[in-house]
């Protein structure tokens, strides 16, 4: 386990096709200049060379701290999560995804920080790669609860675990799990508890890790995004969310998580081609409709989603129509 001032970290990553970025990935938390480290690879049932990869670096790199802890069945990102929680050892857990990377001293000082303030969750900044740009994201700190949760709802901070490191007695002593099977709002669901039942935060104002958005075939990416399966994880993690709210007699956030659901629901206004299917995201969380004309989605979106809740067709129908046209444009 180490002494106080060298406590185990845990690293979490769970692996599915990613070969073509496992290699930086894991070369990055390999030379972490913080050495009291236990590596968690959680094989997802990966159908490419990535675990092939991750041997080969572990030869190479001499490692014997390192687990490879294999899914009979693809089970999806939180449960992989789960697997490598259940195994974890650590003092303190770190969740790394696969196509990702990080500084080389984020573990070192993320839990310096930790240890130095007694802190149960030590946070940093990141980085946001988009088509090999890179962009600075600066997290919000507060000193409550309602000010870290409203950040997060709004998209002002990164309700992730990838870039904070947390103490596993949190998970174990209040049954905290990432949502089995639903991994969209995944980390939300699993960090709004975390950072509820946390005595105390610790903001590092520095960006120690490389965030790769929208790859091919990644959750992240805009098919997967529109996609029905992925819609329904992500509405259900918010209730879940607002469920653990009313558990917990938490108000005062109606507004931030209104704009959550809205957000959670966004696609099926997007993807929508009927009349029937409009009526669909008018009816789901019906509650924040009347928020979206102080969110900051684009105004069509808000001109349009007005004339669903007046059930005034004239402007929506027009609105696919053109959709329909732009799609058939874009496919020739």
């Amino acid at each position: 386990m180490g002494n106080k001032n060298t406590p185990k970290v845990s690293i979490i990553v769970p692996v599915y096709n990613v070969e073509k970025y496992i290699e930086k990935c894991v070369r990055s938390l390999f030379d972490q200049t913080y050495k009291n480290i236990e590596y968690i690879f959680v094989n997802d049932c990966t159908q490419d060379n990535s675990i092939s990869i991750i041997n080969s670096l572990i030869e190479e790199y001499q490692k014997n701290n390192v687990i490879i802890l294999d899914h009979q069945i693809n089970k999806g990102l939180p449960s992989a999560r789960n697997t490598g929680l259940s195994q974890a050892t650590g003092e303190y857990i770190y969740h790394c995804d696969s196509d990702d990377w990080v500084d080389k001293s984020i573990i070192e000082i993320l839990i310096t920080e930790a240890i130095t303030k007694d802190a149960d969750i030590c946070f940093c900044d990141f980085y946001n790669v988009i088509n090999g740009n890179v962009s600075l994201f600066k997290q919000e700190f507060h000193t409550n609860f309602h000010g870290y949760i409203k950040s997060f709802f709004t998209g002002k901070s990164q309700a992730a675990v990838w870039n904070k490191i947390i103490k596993k007695s949190l998970y174990i002593e209040h049954l905290i799990q990432f949502p089995d099977g639903k991994p969209m709002l995944e980390d939300m669901s699993t960090i709004i508890p975390l950072y509820y039942f946390a005595k105390n935060i610790v903001y590092v104002p520095k960006p120690l890790y490389y965030y790769v958005r929208f790859r091919a075939n990644s959750i992240t990416a805009e098919d997967n995004q529109n996609s029905n399966v992925l819609r329904e994880d992500r509405i259900d993690n918010v209730k879940a969310i607002e469920e653990f709210l009313k558990k917990n007699g938490i108000h005062g956030v109606d507004r931030e998580l209104n704009i959550l659901k809205l957000m959670a629901k966004k696609s099926l206004l997007l993807t929508a081609n009927s009349i029937s299917a409009l009526k669909n995201w008018k009816n789901i969380f019906p509650e924040a409709n009347s928020t979206m004309q102080e969110s900051d989605f684009p105004l069509i979106y808000k001109s349009i989603s007005n004339e669903i809740i007046h059930e005034r067709w004239l402007l929506p129908l027009l609105w696919m129509q053109l959709k329909k046209l732009k799609n058939k444009f874009t496919q020739n």
